[in-house]
């Protein structure tokens, strides 16, 4: 939402860059102490721009009732020139609504449910490559699972070795995510190699030529394909104009830089909370245990592990 002079809003944490480097070290912590210091709502001013906090429901409801040409894409400037400028992550407007027009198709109904089967082999596969295998790390295990889910949902699983090539650069890509980078851009300097602009660019230079290298596979490829890649190669927007090569970067990046460690973050404090809450533990494996095949869409109908997904993304949200 713009914040203008005129608009009355409640005090938050001075300064720039000691709320922003506080942010990047434990978000948390800062949130919570903020609250207790200031309230909630409060005004939170970092590196990459202004924005009003609130977790109180009543005030959320509201944010969520309003028309959403209120709003606006926040810290754009820095964001666009890391992903791209074409990101449905800095669209706005109506560029916005026809990116969503274009790509929504490709994460509803029934294509969820192709993909299920995937997320769930993908889950098995990496599990039982641990077993045996003592102790295991489960950030790595959900790292590795979310990583290779999103490879084969949006690449197709029919090449071993180039889904291999994608999950090494992707997590280089994350690695090299420096987040002083997404907080402000005195950061996007080049210094002979050696800043965190530098090795942003090696690991997504890589890894977008990867992506050409495939597109131009699917262009070539006579075969009918049901990945994200496929289908947004041929797809057209309303006026039967194509993606552009840019645009499908900035798209496929997103989906990866967005969906990868995030997502894994968000499992494995599920993980965590069901395991020190031995009911819940109980519980939930008795639903499972109940079930007479638990195939993806049984497993997606569960009622008690749905509490359980949205409990924790109520806590931890994937972006904080």
């Amino acid at each position: 939402m713009n914040l203008d002079s005129s608009s009355k809003l409640p005090p938050g944490p001075k300064g720039k860059w000691r709320p922003t480097l506080r942010l990047i070290r434990n978000p948390r912590e800062a949130l919570e102490a903020w609250v207790k210091e200031f309230g909630d709502p409060f005004l939170l001013t970092a590196l990459n721009g202004t924005v009003l906090v609130t977790g109180r429901e009543d005030l959320i409801r509201t944010i969520h009732g309003q028309s959403p040409e209120i709003y606006e894409p926040f810290a754009t400037a820095t964001i666009g020139p890391l992903i791209g400028w074409e990101s449905i992550f800095v669209l706005d407007g109506d560029a916005h609504r026809r990116e969503r027009r274009l790509v929504m198709p490709m994460f509803h109904g029934d294509r969820m449910k192709a993909y299920g089967q995937a997320m769930q082999d993908t889950a098995i596969d990496q599990l039982t490559a641990r077993i045996g295998r003592q102790p295991i790390s489960t950030a790595s295990l959900m790292t590795a699972i979310s990583l290779e889910i999103i490879v084969r949902t949006i690449f197709g699983s029919d090449d071993r070795e180039s889904a291999i090539q994608l999950m090494e650069a992707s997590h280089q890509m994350v690695a090299a995510a420096h987040p002083i980078l997404f907080f402000t851009r005195h950061f996007h300097r080049s210094f002979f190699g050696l800043s965190p602009l530098d090795r942003w660019r090696k690991a997504k230079s890589r890894l977008t030529t990867l992506f050409d290298q495939a597109t131009e596979a699917r262009r070539q490829s006579t075969a009918e394909r049901s990945d994200i890649l496929s289908l947004l190669s041929n797809a057209k927007y309303e006026d039967g104009q194509p993606i552009t090569q840019s645009h499908l970067q900035s798209e496929l990046l997103t989906y990866l830089f967005a969906g990868h460690e995030t997502t894994a973050v968000s499992m494995t404090w599920a993980i965590h909370h069901i395991h020190q809450n031995p009911s819940v533990l109980t519980r939930l494996r008795q639903e499972l245990d109940s079930m007479l095949e638990p195939s993806p869409s049984n497993l997606a109908a569960a009622p008690y592990l749905k509490c359980v997904i949205q409990e924790t993304l109520r806590i931890h949200p994937i972006v904080t």
